[in-house]
């Protein structure tokens, strides 16, 4: 970008050192007083176009962040989920066994099935929530 801008302010030094052969003192020092003029402008634009820049890696880097944590969020959320429907699910299999027990229809082996069950669902809890909390860290 700055090749093409030197050759257009070259190919009009040029157009104007030779469109206007008298008076070529006063035409040198105003051409070099236009190209260090363009060239203050170049540097102010150039400057304009690194702080634009900026502007946009920080608005990228903002957004990245605001998804990285509605993501988490929404892991949290989903954690919370799963631990409240294994509490459901303990307890509908510590009823089933209850009910089981008082109208003596299960088996031992039932019994250990539901207790087993029971055992699994509490396990997946512990694992949840130290899952929940590390995500809570995170956040």
């Amino acid at each position: 970008m700055r090749k093409n801008i030197f050759v257009v302010f070259a190919f009009l030094t040029v157009l104007v050192t030779y469109s206007q052969e008298t008076n070529v003192v006063k035409d040198t020092t105003i051409v070099l007083s236009n190209v260090v003029n363009d060239e203050e402008a170049l540097k102010r634009i150039e400057a304009a176009e690194k702080a634009r820049k900026k502007e946009e890696k920080a608005e990228k880097k903002a957004e990245k962040e605001e998804a990285k944590v509605n993501k988490l969020k929404d892991a949290i959320a989903s954690k919370k989920k799963d631990i409240k429907k294994s509490e459901r699910k303990i307890s509908s299999y510590q009823e089933k066994l209850e009910v089981g027990k008082r109208k003596g229809k299960l088996s031992p082996e039932d019994e250990l099935k539901i207790g087993s069950k029971i055992s699994k669902e509490k396990l997946s809890i512990l694992k949840d929530t130290d899952k929940l909390k590390k995500l809570e860290r995170k956040l």
